[in-house]
């Protein structure tokens, strides 16, 4: 779930409360807070969602950025720990995800270290 982008506290909005989804924020490029995203104890990760190279219709491309750059990201993430992971639970898939995170200017930030 991309967390926002309200640079407010993730989670007013009671669907972000739901400790079932993975709430992801966007960083920039010296791994800060990007400062449009939002951010708190209900954000579950941060990854890169600022200057994100994504296409646009007319076979174009353009930079784009938000934490809905940030999302696809994690998601991803996510899906290769379970395709490497097939037997293991979502609590399990989650602590892996956690396993791969560092923290960095007080956030936790997506840093491959392993699937397994």
């Amino acid at each position: 779930l991309a967390a926002g982008n309200s640079s407010t506290l993730t989670g007013v909005d009671p669907f972000q409360r739901s400790p079932k989804t993975v709430k992801v924020g966007a960083v920039d490029q010296n791994l800060q807070k990007a400062d449009f995203s939002n951010y708190g104890s209900y954000t579950t990760i941060f990854a890169p969602g600022k200057d994100i190279l994504g296409a646009k219709p007319g076979n174009g491309f353009e930079m784009m950025e938000g934490t809905s750059m940030a999302a696809p990201i994690v998601s991803g993430f996510i899906a290769l720990l379970k395709a490497k992971n097939n037997t293991k639970t979502n609590s399990e898939i989650l602590t892996l995800l956690q396993s791969n995170t560092e923290m960095i200017n007080n956030l936790d930030i997506l840093k491959y270290k392993t699937l397994n």
